[in-house]
């Protein structure tokens, strides 16, 4: 795969002058490893999590109220300072959580660009989908499918879903990965994978490579909807850190995000 800046699998501690997320523009959401997680213990030794503040500035916290639904702080070696999400498999009681509208919701449809950025552990079965994002519309999916599978489908006027297949083992369980996903104004999407591209869109198998589907205001973490259909598709497993932006992040700026985090983790193969 082709490298952008340094490598992400060493974990090596970098220049304390490193270029940080919040110095890229269109930063409108981020969920900081370790920074603004509100947490309690629920008397059985539980330590969930009701809070993540948003770093960004922007407000946009990511909140559950519902204690049976909290996630839980994430823990083990390498894996502090985030949230630990199962699916729990009944109606309800699936961790996930809210995102604050703030001022306004991201969108993330249409002719709208946006980068994501996400480092992540997937856990439970394998045949889980594990969503990244959840919107207004109990049908809005970005979500990974399988290790070798990611889905993003819009709702609205103009529905449209988009299938992107990678290589054998591209999205891992098990393993601490992270994740960068584009789009730009044209709907054209590119992948990154632990500071490589991991597809540019042209893999057998794809399919409507170019989205500019109406609807996908991002309103849930972990979740592709509101947590309360068995289609939800919840995140099972880490998530250590999360950004998005409004734009699409030009290649310096991938570099620069793959140093930040290649700074803080540890990442699989």
């Amino acid at each position: 795969m082709l490298g952008l800046g340094s490598s992400l699998t060493g974990g090596a501690v970098l220049s304390s002058e490193l270029t940080q997320p919040s110095d890229i523009a269109n930063l409108e959401i981020w969920y900081k490893n370790a920074t603004g997680i509100t947490s309690a213990d629920d008397g059985s030794g539980n330590i969930l999590v009701s809070q993540w503040d948003d770093s960004s500035g922007n407000g946009r916290h990511a909140t559950q109220g519902t204690a049976t639904a909290r996630p839980a702080v994430s823990a083990g070696t390498g894996l502090t300072g985030g949230i630990d999400l199962s699916d729990a498999g009944s109606t309800n009681a699936r961790d996930h959580m809210d995102i604050t509208e703030s001022s306004a919701r991201v969108e993330i449809g249409s002719t709208n660009a946006f980068t994501y950025v996400g480092v992540i552990k997937r856990e439970g079965a394998a045949s889980e989908k594990h969503a990244l994002l959840g919107g207004a519309g109990s049908n809005n999916k970005f979500q990974i499918e399988t290790e070798e599978k990611l889905v993003f489908k819009t709702v609205g006027s103009s529905v449209v879903e988009s299938t992107f297949v990678f290589p054998t083992d591209t999205w891992e369980k098990d393993e601490l990965i992270s994740i960068v996903v584009t789009k730009n104004t044209s709907g054209v999407f590119k992948f990154y994978k632990n500071g490589g591209s991991a597809m540019d869109g042209d893999e057998s198998g794809s399919s409507n490579l170019t989205n500019v589907g109406t609807d996908f205001d991002v309103s849930y973490l972990a979740a592709n909807f509101d947590g309360s259909a068995v289609n939800d598709r919840h995140f099972d497993g880490k998530m250590l850190e999360v950004m998005l932006y409004s734009s699409e992040l030009t290649a310096g700026n991938i570099s620069d995000i793959n140093a930040y985090i290649a700074s803080k983790f540890t990442l699989g193969s």
